[in-house]
């Protein structure tokens, strides 16, 4: 049986979504064909589930960035910690109405304060961490909004 490139191309997608997912692929018929609203539904929440990852910035190391649809928002992060700005503006270096920036320099409290160093960046799907060696800093992007936490060793 020969597919045609589309047929290839989706299901090729949905797979490959799947596995990113952690889900199981949908239930097939006794044929095996996947049951078309199963595949639509399946396909859907995969798709809005992964609007929210950051995805590495062309031309970049260690930049990451990802929408907030819900919340009309885009998140930028990097070593030196977070940039937000309203969705619908094509660039960080543009005008803006508003643009939040987000530096954790250190912790600690008066004597005992510990100063930050550059921090080695990894994202996974939702999820930036910024690894300062005594401390993680972690942001979670997800559709109820943009969690930022701190891990202490």
């Amino acid at each position: 049986m020969k597919l045609r490139p589309a047929t290839w191309i989706s299901t090729a997608f949905v797979f490959g979504a799947t596995a990113l997912a952690g889900q199981e692929t949908p239930t097939a018929t006794q044929h095996g064909a996947i049951d078309p609203p199963a595949w639509s539904s399946h396909a859907s929440r995969v798709l809005a589930r992964q609007e929210y990852h950051f995805a590495l910035v062309r031309g970049a190391d260690d930049l990451w960035s990802a929408p907030s649809r819900a919340h009309g928002f885009r998140s930028r992060i990097s070593a030196l910690g977070i940039e937000v700005i309203p969705r619908n503006v094509d660039s960080f270096d543009a005008d803006t109405e508003w643009k939040l920036s987000i530096t954790t320099s250190g912790f600690g409290r008066g004597a005992i304060s510990t100063k930050l160093v550059r921090a080695a960046v990894s994202a996974n799907d939702e999820r930036v961490e910024l690894d300062q060696g005594v401390l993680s800093e972690w942001f979670v992007n997800e559709p109820r909004g943009l969690e930022q936490g701190w891990t202490i060793a």
